[in-house]
């Protein structure tokens, strides 16, 4: 469906968003209906922050339609150009992102049952568009829940710079299959992958890294669509340019069980970095209850194995921090890790988040009242840093404090196991990690997070972004405190030693962003 230009009706909404600019430092944009997080990013230029985009939802066209503003602005928040589109009513914004040159946007038309990627270069002038038409009721759920999270940061694109754009999906066929196609910046398919089995199956995939040369995606394959026996995990490394296989790497073994997390590129080393926890085996089969630890293994760009690196709940972590025999930690803590980096003195570091399942007073007032909801919620507490020396010899353990948050899980998950829900909570946008950039010498890592507490029963507590570094070799930290009290507020990369804090205010239908310098 082609976007339809503004007409004369419609343009009187214009009257209704202003922007204030302050220094080229700071901005204020009012008028808007609603904010996805989805689709505010930085734009990037070989490493460096050139400026921001964001896709703002405005108040109705007319009553068929709805109105929304692209802007683009410099690294210093100064808008270069904005353009305006109308789309019918019924078509929902799910994600968008920047590839260098272009940007792709994917909408849910609900009508139409068909999911719409569109393109525009960097001056928002239409350059394509692909539509992914008869999607199943399973798919159109998950698209709606997308569609109405204003915090979530679930991912259906993702940049191939010069080689255009990943989306990720799933097709019913057999079950559901999991799909990686490449978009070139008219919205052509040049080549598409999948799991590759033909047998019945349930497929989850979760692309973890992607730049020009490679992508790491990591599939998982169940016999139905909710088993939590029977599966496996495995990651797969695609060429971008012509969507190869270059490599798949099975993470099961006799002993134990890798379930990952996430995965790195180190391109000065040609080093593909996968991590996550471990588990035991019994039967033959994954024993989720029999938490381990969590594992780091390094692969050459060609997927051979250069190293394989456990760490232990009760071993080397246990030294380091006290944790009981499933791995938790004080008050039955769990641990998500968020991502691993590798310096220019050939250190490692895990950056990692404390979290734990508790009964939701919220869910269980609602049932009460006769309503739905989750009667659990998540609990996130302190960010963590993992020290590594060259050998993958754990040196350190760093433990950041933070205010405690609240996470509301969506109804259904309640029952699922504490070691799975990490991957629900990532999914929802409910941990407070946020990004991890490198210096431009590899010298130094930075690693943002939110401190601030979600739940409603704490509209009153302050708002801060920290961020984690090194100094001499030591993990250091140090913290920004707000002085609003947003809605929702996020961080993006910036130009060197600043952040860009994005702030929601949804009452007021309005969006504040500013640079704030680091000290770190």
């Amino acid at each position: 469906m082609k976007i339809k230009i503004l007409t004369m009706l419609s343009l009187s909404l214009l009257m209704l968003v202003a922007t204030v600019s302050v220094n080229g430092q700071s901005k204020e944009i009012t008028g808007l209906r609603k904010v996805r997080m989805n689709a505010i990013g930085t734009m990037m230029d070989k490493g460096h922050v050139k400026g921001y985009y964001a896709y703002y939802m405005l108040e109705k066209a007319d009553k068929k339609n709805t109105h929304y503003m692209l802007e683009v602005m410099d690294n210093n928040l100064k808008t270069t150009h904005s353009v305006d589109f109308v789309k019918p009513k019924n078509t929902y914004l799910l994600d968008g992102e920047f590839n260098g040159t272009h940007f792709c946007f994917a909408f849910l038309n609900q009508k139409l049952k068909m999911a719409e990627y569109e393109i525009y270069d960097s001056e928002g002038k239409a350059t394509g568009s692909y539509q992914v038409k008869d999607l199943s009721a399973a798919e159109m759920q998950m698209y709606y829940i997308m569609a109405q999270s204003e915090t979530g940061n679930q991912s259906l694109i993702y940049s191939a710079l010069e080689n255009g754009f990943l989306i990720n999906r799933t097709e019913k066929n057999k079950g559901y299959k999991f799909i990686l196609e490449q978009l070139d910046n008219t919205g052509k398919v040049n080549w598409a992958a999948n799991s590759g089995i033909k047998d019945k199956s349930y497929e989850a995939g979760d692309v973890y890294s992607v730049n020009g040369e490679f992508a790491v995606a990591s599939i998982t394959i169940r016999p139905k669509m909710l088993s939590t026996k029977g599966f496996t995990t495995f990651i797969n490394v695609y060429n971008v340019a012509k969507g190869d296989l270059i490599a798949k790497l099975d993470l099961k073994s006799n002993i134990n069980y890798l379930a990952p997390s996430g995965a790195s590129f180190s391109e000065k080393d040609n080093e593909i970095m996968i991590y996550g926890e471990y588990f035991g085996m019994k039967g033959g089969k994954p024993d989720m209850k029999d938490k381990k630890g969590f594992f780091v293994n390094i692969y050459d760009n060609e997927g051979n194995v250069k190293s394989e690196n456990l760490s232990s709940w009760q071993g080397e972590i246990a030294k380091k921090v006290p944790t009981n025999q499933k791995g938790r930690m004080e008050g039955g803590r769990s641990i998500f890790i968020h991502k691993m980096v590798k310096t220019s003195d050939g250190n490692y570091y895990v950056v990692a988040e404390q979290y734990k399942k508790n009964v939701s007073g919220l869910g269980v007032a609602s049932r009460a009242l006769g309503g739905g909801g989750s009667l659990a919620k998540i609990d996130v507490f302190n960010m963590m840093i993992f020290s590594f020396d060259k050998d993958m010899k754990l040196t350190d353990v760093s433990i950041l404090e933070k205010n405690k948050s609240a996470f509301q899980l969506p109804e259904g998950y309640g029952t699922v196991s504490t070691e799975k829900l990490g991957y629900i909570v990532k999914a929802y946008g409910g941990f407070d990690y946020t990004y991890t950039t490198m210096t431009n010498d590899d010298s130094n890592f930075n690693t943002i997070y939110l401190d601030y507490n979600r739940g409603k029963e704490n509209k009153g507590s302050r708002f801060t972004v920290g961020a984690i570094g090194l100094s001499d070799g030591k993990v250091t930290e140090s913290k920004i405190k707000l002085t609003t009290q947003p809605f929702s507020f996020t961080t993006l990369p910036a130009k060197p030693g600043y952040i860009t804090i994005f702030e929601y205010f949804k009452k007021e239908k309005k969006v504040s962003l500013r640079l704030e310098k680091l000290d770190l």
